[in-house]
């Protein structure tokens, strides 16, 4: 990351929800199951609302990745990131970036988790019935209006031409 993320407040709650997981199960990293338990675990965010409007349980799911959660027996002093979870907020930067945003959100983050394609993240929303693609498509539905709302160029660009307001086309005689 060339400079520093600007996380929302909620991005920074669910980081540190995440870590505070890692903490919970003894763990001397925090995984990228931390990271979506932390992401989930938001009471107000734009992902509870996209769970919903994709008809989605985000708590009955944020109980079953808790669920397949193990608990670690050895006890540990300090937990850092996993190298896994710094690659996924460095995709969360990037989409931002991509999107013109300056800030990193909580859907940015799952965005990037799901980009990131690690299979013991597909194997939990499989098992929680929850279709990636539908979820990414309205994440980023959402992300791609919000980002016309806030950039003036954008959401003044013309509009693709259409049958009524193309250019009439030549002809060759």
């Amino acid at each position: 990351m060339d400079a520093v993320p600007n996380f929302t407040p909620r991005a920074q709650e669910a980081i540190k929800a995440a870590r505070e997981v890692g903490i919970r199960f003894q763990s001397p990293k925090v995984i990228l199951e931390h990271l979506l338990v932390g992401l989930l675990s938001q009471r107000k965010c734009l992902l509870r609302e996209i769970f919903v409007i994709v008809g989605y349980d985000l708590d009955g799911f944020r109980s079953l990745v808790e669920s397949s959660l193990s608990q670690s027996i050895k006890k540990t002093t300090g937990i850092s990131f996993s190298s896994e979870v710094k690659a996924v907020l460095q995709l969360a930067y990037e989409c931002a970036e991509d999107l013109g945003q300056s800030y990193i959100g909580t859907e940015h983050i799952l965005i990037a988790l799901l980009k990131y394609n690690s299979p013991s993240i597909a194997k939990l929303f499989k098992k929680g019935g929850i279709q990636l693609k539908s979820l990414t498509l309205a994440i980023k539905a959402h992300l791609l209006e919000s980002s016309q709302i806030f950039n003036p160029e954008v959401a003044e660009e013309e509009p693709p031409p259409t049958s009524e307001n193309r250019p009439a086309k030549k002809s060759n005689s």
